[in-house]
């Protein structure tokens, strides 16, 4: 809707309201109000993508039978009150693109019903651990993308039953994956890029049975990309880039089985070898990010086959070299092509 004007203050006198949803309504310049606390029979709270502005206030731990808090996208500020963890029956709480700040260690140790967690875009500090969310057993999707969170990642994140959703991405975690990573049969996206991991892929990566997402880029992580990743046929967008303390090699054989990619990024990771023939096979290819390694011998001609390939970076291979293959002309998708710092030669105008 388009209502306007300042959070409602009388909404206090509702004791047996259940639902208050506020969304996509502008609040200007308007503050949660502490008579919002009084609605102790509130079971869904959503004000998001409105113009709410100042904290938190601290009395939100007097609903105690809120399942949903709602509050993303808008102008909240400062510190998230410790009482929110005093919301025991809390199920989905969505606190993004705010700049809220908290230590999210604690946070949610009280909330054993919790099923969505999205406090990414935000200020928030704390270390996750082996305690962290550790009797959460039903949580099904994790967003802290975006924070200043530190600590290792805890095996007990694989272990959810009903997670599908793992994106810690834009933090400062350190330490390596998990090893062995349990079997997990729901977990679809993976997000760690932009973080401090360090350490090797574990071979037991390939016991994400149906995952549709991996994005490890912009990491420190070091050792051999392993052959298994190839046996996570689900795979549709795989980023390696910016890993430049990978051994180097070329890229492994047992990717040939991932011809469901619609993305792969190997861009800084010490690739070596000529460019295999297989990736011609992938029909569904948008990206393909080889952009600084040292690739050697000529451009595939049967990479004319990838009719949908928008996004092509082979530059920064000074090994590649020979004449462009000419059927390169039947790419009719392709918008952005970066050949530059390689010992190609011949005219190739997409």
């Amino acid at each position: 809707n388009l209502l306007n004007g300042t959070f409602p203050t009388e909404n206090g006198l509702l004791r047996t309201l259940e639902a208050l949803d506020l969304h996509l309504n502008e609040f200007v310049g308007g503050q949660i109000a502490t008579e919002l606390c009084g609605l102790t029979s509130l079971e869904y709270l959503s004000a998001g993508y409105t113009a709410l502005s100042g904290a938190i206030p601290p009395c939100i731990g007097q609903l105690s039978n809120l399942e949903v808090l709602f509050l993303s996208n808008t102008l909240l500020e400062g510190e998230v009150p410790q009482e929110l963890s005093q919301l025991s029956l809390l199920e989905k709480i969505f606190l993004d693109d705010n700049k809220l700040r908290g230590n999210v260690s604690t946070m949610f140790n009280n909330m054993l019903n919790i099923v969505d967690i999205f406090l990414e875009d935000n200020e928030f500090t704390g270390e996750i651990g082996a305690e962290f969310i550790a009797g959460g057993t039903g949580l099904t999707r994790l967003d802290l993308s975006n924070n200043n969170i530190t600590g290792e990642i805890p095996t007990h994140f694989f272990e959810y039953a009903n997670l599908t959703v793992l994106d810690l991405h834009g933090n400062d975690i350190t330490g390596s994956l998990p090893e062995p990573i349990p079997t997990n049969e729901k977990l679809e996206i993976l997000a760690l890029h932009q973080n401090i991991l360090s350490g090797s892929i574990p071979p037991s990566i390939s016991n994400l049975r149906v995952l549709l997402h991996l994005d490890l880029a912009s990491n420190v992580i070091n050792g051999e990309i392993p052959s298994e990743l190839g046996m996570i046929t689900s795979l549709r967008y795989l980023f390696l880039a910016d890993n430049r303390n990978l051994v180097n090699g070329p890229i492994p054989q047992t990717f040939a089985n991932l011809t469901n990619l619609e993305e792969l990024s190997l861009k800084s990771t010490r690739r070596t070898g000529e460019l295999p023939d297989f990736i011609s096979e992938f029909e569904n290819l948008l990206l393909l990010d080889l952009d600084d390694n040292d690739f050697s011998g000529q451009l595939p001609s049967n990479y004319s086959m990838l009719d949908k390939l928008q996004f092509f970076l082979v530059n920064r291979n000074s090994r590649l070299s020979g004449f462009i293959p000419s059927e390169y002309d039947n790419l009719s998708s392709l918008r952005s092509v970066f050949l530059d710092t390689t010992n190609l030669t011949g005219d190739f105008a997409p």
